[in-house]
């Protein structure tokens, strides 16, 4: 569409109404649009090599295969411009230091009650 200025995102999570819900909230407002959505890593990384986002929202614990950790590795060696915000429910410190390492644009750890 032309004139549309929205950042364009990929959500790679394996729970399908995480995705869901995040699409729909992304997509509300004009600063970004999910332009697509998968479940697993190797998905994930075609997705991104054929739509070039902006960026990609990943699960840093994707049950199928590659984890997002290791993806969001990949992303950056082969796309070091795209920005990744890995997401997490597990607040265990093996999976934060794991995702700082890799140079992740999201480095705060935020825990809900």
């Amino acid at each position: 569409m032309l004139g549309d200025n929205r950042k364009r995102l990929i959500l790679i999570d394996d729970h399908i109404l995480v995705r869901q819900g995040l699409e729909r909230l992304l997509n509300l407002g004009d600063k970004f649009v999910v332009c697509e959505e998968t479940g697993d890593a190797a998905s994930g990384l075609e997705l991104v090599r054929e739509l070039r986002p902006d960026g990609v929202i990943v699960d840093a614990c994707l049950r199928y295969g590659t984890d997002g950790i290791d993806l969001t590795k990949k992303l950056l060696e082969e796309f070091p411009a795209i920005v990744v915000l890995i997401l997490s429910a597990h607040d265990d410190p093996e999976y934060i230091h794991r995702a700082e390492n890799e140079r992740s644009d999201s480095k705060q750890s935020t825990r809900l009650p």
